[in-house]
């Protein structure tokens, strides 16, 4: 037993003495990369005193100064950057911009136009010509069409769009299609389009632009359209909400308790025409929710409405793909503690166009409650679209206030104009855009005007948002076209601004501009002229003899 006990004594000796003996073979090996490494570890960790006195600062490579050439065809109304965020107007054709060395992608915008050139800036830069950035290189396109189709019939229109290598819709809607057919893009709906409204918007592709083209489409059901002459009238609307409505009458509603006509559940998803009549007082929302809907011809004037904690506007609560357009709200007030617009509060995919606001619009919540304020809108989302929009009214608030909206992510803001005064977190060390916008996130803002003694300029973040002309002016070249040439025609058969004498703060919407009472009170003094005329011209005339053969 205890010769047992002596062998595995032995044994185990030597198996301990081999295990010590590769621990020890393992450290040698490792020891010098292990140094090494440690070495750099502390090297890193700082240069020792002899390394500082020794060690050379390595030099910062210089800023180099690019320039970028348009075309002159192209400079007026277009922007340049390098890095999407910030954006700087051309003069006389060329940009100058500080850039370090490296590579970039160097673009310009106007419009609804982008074009793109990726380039290496380097150091010898100083001495070289300007580089050339061709708009031309996008595609051309109008900013927005409007298509029409009964229900059942299914259509196919040709997209007026050149230069393009393909067109991408940036929603997937059943029914519509994108395609291309002997070189021309056609927009293709099927016949079972339920009826409503659509909105597309597409891009234009070609390998160094693109161009943003906004279609909608009607889908109109057959049938004649419901009258709404009573404030009953107008109630039964919610018991039909995907119909199709006209007003032919004004209403008062200043003593009535208005509930908003569809909500999340149940939207409005039919046609709304004001037929130029006014709707007076409301204390609510017209519409709640409206989705696929179109609102048209409608003036909402003096509003008194208070929101309270929820948000608050005078057309539409919430507008989902939806198209409101030529409409205003006159006077009055809009207030909530935290958002609150003119017109609509939140446009969801949807095109604005051609609206005015006169009121008040007040946005109550402090600052840390990020409140927002927009005179025609609030917030856009999901590829909106607001065009040819004015505001003329006051809008406060402590947070996100701008003239035409408060923010908008991922969508348009194009050739509108704003001269109501702003009150709130704006200066004139802010970017020029937020008259317009103070936050843009992925989206446009182009061709746009404000007066400069009716709107403080300032702006927000603008992330990777394309800015481009938007311009102050004064009060009084805000009433002459030649001072406003990017926002669109003033003259011709189909103008799309006028300027009318008793409306002494700049251009209107040519739809909306031809609704305002005073516009009415005119046509029909000036037809009351022109009878009066026939009138004494018919008393001039000698009296016309009895025809031959006929009776007395």
């Amino acid at each position: 037993m205890i010769e047992r006990l002596k062998k595995i004594w032995r044994t185990t000796k030597l198996v301990l003495l081999g295990v010590l003996l590769g621990v020890l073979l393992t450290a040698i090996c490792l020891a010098p990369p292990l140094m090494r490494r440690l070495g750099a570890y502390t090297a890193s960790a700082g240069p020792t005193a002899e390394q500082t006195e020794t060690a050379e600062t390595p030099e910062t490579p210089a800023a180099v100064v690019l320039r970028l050439r348009l075309p002159a065809a192209a400079a007026a109304g277009a922007a340049v950057s390098a890095d999407g965020l910030e954006w700087f107007t051309p003069r006389a054709g060329v940009a100058e911009l500080t850039l370090a060395p490296g590579r970039y992608d160097l673009r310009a915008a106007r419009g609804n136009r982008l074009a793109w050139l990726e380039r290496g800036v380097y150091q010898d830069e100083a001495d070289a010509a300007p580089v050339l950035l061709d708009l031309d290189r996008a595609p051309d396109c109008q900013e927005l069409t409007i298509l029409e189709c009964n229900y059942g019939e299914g259509r196919a229109f040709a997209l007026d769009i050149q230069g393009a290598e393909a067109v991408l819709s940036e929603k997937t809607l059943p029914g519509l299609a994108v395609l291309r057919v002997g070189g021309i893009f056609r927009l293709e709906a099927a016949a079972n389009l339920a009826p409503g409204f659509y909105h597309t918007p597409l891009v234009a592709r070609a390998a160094d632009g693109e161009a943003v083209l906004h279609a909608g489409l009607r889908v109109r059901a057959a049938g004649p359209a419901t009258l709404i002459a009573t404030e009953s009238d107008l109630r039964a609307v919610a018991y039909n909400l995907n119909g199709h409505f006209r007003l032919t009458e004004d209403i008062d509603l200043s003593a009535v308790a208005w509930q908003s006509l569809g909500n999340e559940e149940h939207p409005f998803t039919g046609v709304f025409d004001g037929g130029g009549h006014e709707i007076r007082g409301l204390i609510a929302p017209l519409f709640g929710v409206v989705r696929r809907a179109e609102i048209s011809a409608l003036i909402l004037s003096a509003p008194a409405i208070d929101g309270g904690e929820a948000p608050a506007a005078a057309i539409a609560l919430v507008a989902r793909d939806s198209y409101i357009h030529d409409a205003a709200v006159l006077d009055g007030e809009v207030r909530a503690g935290a958002a609150a617009a003119g017109c609509v509060y939140r446009a969801e995919g949807s095109i604005l166009s051609g609206l005015l606001n006169t009121a008040a619009v007040r946005a109550e919540a402090p600052a840390a409650e990020r409140p927002l304020a927009g005179g025609i809108a609030a917030l856009l989302t999901d590829r909106s679209l607001v065009r040819a929009c004015v505001n003329a009214g006051p809008v406060s608030g402590a947070f996100l206030t701008g003239g035409i909206a408060a923010r908008s992510t991922e969508s348009d803001i194009a050739r509108c104009f704003a001269t109501g005064g702003l009150s709130g977190p704006t200066g004139p060390a802010w970017p020029a855009a937020a008259a317009i916008v103070p936050l843009t996130e992925w989206g446009r803002v182009a061709d746009c005007y404000y007066t400069e003694d009716g709107t403080a300029p300032g702006a927000g973040n603008q992330g990777l948002a394309v800015v481009a002309a938007v311009t102050p002016v004064s009060a009084e070249r805000a009433l002459e076209a030649e001072a406003l040439p990017r926002l669109g025609e003033f003259g011709g058969t189909t103008p799309e601004w006028v300027f009318r004498p008793d409306w002494p703060r700049g251009p209107l919407p040519a739809g909306i501009g031809a609704l305002l009472p005073e516009a009415a009170d005119e046509a029909a003094e000036v037809a009351e002229v022109a009878d009066e005329a026939a009138v004494e011209a018919a008393e001039g005339l000698p009296e016309a003899p009895a025809a031959s053969g006929g009776r007395q």
